[in-house]
C-alpha cells in the first residue's frame, strides 16, 4: 500500500510538471501541442486533472493505511476500491481528452 502511495505521487507530480510545461509551450515529451496555445492549454488542463485524480487516489489509500495501522484490522475494502476507481477513470478520461485534442491538431 505505501508503494502505491508513493507511486502516485510521483505519477501526480510527473504530470503536474508537464501540465505547467505544456502550458508554457515547453513540453520536449508533447511537443505536438507547443505548436497551438489554445490546444496546448486545454491539453495541460487535462494533464492536471490526471495529476489531481493520482493525487486523490494517493491520499485515499494513504488513509486507508493509517486506518490499518491504527486500528490493527484491515483496510476497508471501499477505501482500497475507490483509490483504484479514482485513478483509473481519471486516467481514462483525461487521456481520451488529450486524444480527442490531438485529433484537433493541425497536420
Amino acid at each position: 500500500m505505501l508503494l502505491y502511495t508513493i507511486l502516485l505521487a510521483c505519477i501526480s507530480i510527473f504530470f503536474f510538471r508537464e501540465g505547467m510545461l505544456l502550458v508554457q509551450m515547453k513540453s520536449r515529451l508533447l511537443p505536438d501541442f507547443n505548436k497551438e496555445p489554445s490546444l496546448a492549454k486545454n491539453a495541460g488542463r487535462q494533464l492536471f486533472f490526471i495529476s489531481i485524480c493520482a493525487a486523490l487516489s494517493a491520499v485515499i489509500m494513504l488513509f486507508s493505511l493509517i486506518y490499518r495501522q491504527i486500528t490493527h484490522t484491515p483496510s476497508p475494502k471501499i477505501g482500497l476500491a475507490l483509490a483504484f476507481l479514482v485513478y483509473g477513470f481519471g486516467i481514462i478520461i483525461g487521456m481520451y481528452r488529450c486524444y480527442k485534442l490531438k485529433k484537433m491538431l493541425p497536420s
